[in-house]
């Protein structure tokens, strides 16, 4: 699986798009990197403003994200530790993957993450 952005974003990122591939459809998928859980009600809110509403779906992952990711994200990016948050991370996101994938309707859902 490719993950180009794993533990590459940095405080700048936040608020910015990011082409983070395609699904099995031909989408485009996009990420944004946000300390404010209601970004999603203003991209919505923007989309319907323009006519596009049913051209566009925002999911919060959010609430996906557990202690594990949220401390291991903290130690590899903010204190500077990744030998010490990639691996909690890396566990993190293996517990949170299959919720994850359901979420977004993947068939990847009953796969598993080496």
């Amino acid at each position: 699986m490719a993950m180009p952005y794993f533990d590459k974003t940095s405080a700048e990122d936040f608020g910015k798009l990011k082409l983070v591939g395609t699904d099995d459809y031909g989408n485009e998928i996009y990420s944004l990197g946000t300390q404010d859980n209601n970004l999603g009600n203003l991209l919505e809110d923007l989309a319907s403003i323009q006519g596009l509403s049913d051209q566009y779906v925002f999911i919060s992952t959010s609430p996906y994200i557990n202690m594990i990711l949220r401390i291991g994200g903290w130690l590899s990016r903010s204190a500077s530790l990744p030998f010490l948050g990639r691996p909690l991370v890396i566990k993190g996101l293996r517990q949170s993957f299959p919720q994850l994938c359901s979420l977004l309707g993947s068939p990847m859902a009953g796969g598993t993450v080496s």
